[in-house]
């Protein structure tokens, strides 16, 4: 109650990932995913979504080392990633924003990595295309 609003477009594999792993649920106000339950305390709910967390990045790791990847995959990760990949590929800080449902453009900027310097001087030369 009294939280963001975040409108996504569901993909065909979102679409598939909720069916198979969403709340049966289908109440505009119910949550997507069955991990918290809707009247149970705020204190509860906390509980719930730190738990549901661990035991997601404990997954996340598992499969990153079964796959032999030199990085620690963990949702962190995953957020920082696709904030990243949105800021490379051109779109507006506004829209990264709102997607990772932050309140105002000051917070992004913490997921937000500096730009490589191979990008950095791709921008730079753009600069000097006059013709």
């Amino acid at each position: 109650e009294g939280g963001k609003i975040i409108n996504v477009y569901l993909h065909d594999e979102m679409k598939k990932i909720i069916e198979q792993w969403g709340n049966p649920s289908k109440a505009p106000d119910d949550y997507v995913f069955p991990v918290l339950t809707k009247g149970t305390s705020l204190l509860k709910q906390e509980a719930d979504k730190w738990r549901y967390k661990r035991v997601s990045n404990n997954m996340l790791t598992k499969i990153g080392k079964e796959l032999g990847f030199n990085v620690h995959l963990c949702i962190n990760l995953a957020r920082h990633s696709f904030a990243t990949t949105l800021k490379l590929n051109g779109t507006p800080v506004s829209f990264i924003s709102e997607a990772l449902g932050h309140s105002n453009s000051i917070t992004t900027t913490h997921y937000l990595k500096s730009l490589p310097d191979e990008n950095v001087k791709q921008l730079s030369s753009s600069l000097l295309n006059f013709g």
